[in-house]
């Protein structure tokens, strides 16, 4: 008997801090694919992220999801050195916010939209 020994795949995975997303609401997400041009929806769905992208429908999670999951600044959308702020503007609501935008000189950063 023959028995076929499995060969790793080079995966193709992207690193979800690569992936660009645009705000739509606060659990909807536009999320560029990796051909530049292509656009999936990732939401927010009980808890968890989803996307509209053909690996995410194989495998239940993909690089859009993953990067939807991600501590990001409510400002400029960074994933780099965010932290968690107490909004007295707001009800004391949680803010996070990267250290870009929480300094006074990070004023000038706005928000992306996809």
């Amino acid at each position: 008997m023959t028995t076929a020994t499995p060969r790793s795949q080079s995966s193709k995975a992207r690193d979800p801090k690569s992936v660009e997303l645009g705000y739509r609401s606060p659990s909807e997400y536009g999320a560029l694919s990796s051909d530049g041009v292509t656009i999936y929806t990732v939401r927010l769905v009980r808890g968890g992220w989803t996307c509209t992208c053909k690996g995410y429908a194989a495998r239940q999670t993909c690089c859009h999801s993953l990067a939807a999951a991600l501590p990001r600044c409510y400002h400029c959308t960074s994933t780099e050195q965010v932290s968690t702020y107490v909004n007295g503007w707001d009800g004391g609501a949680a803010m996070t916010l990267c250290a870009g935008c929480a300094s006074p000189a990070g004023a000038s950063h706005g928000r992306q939209s996809a």
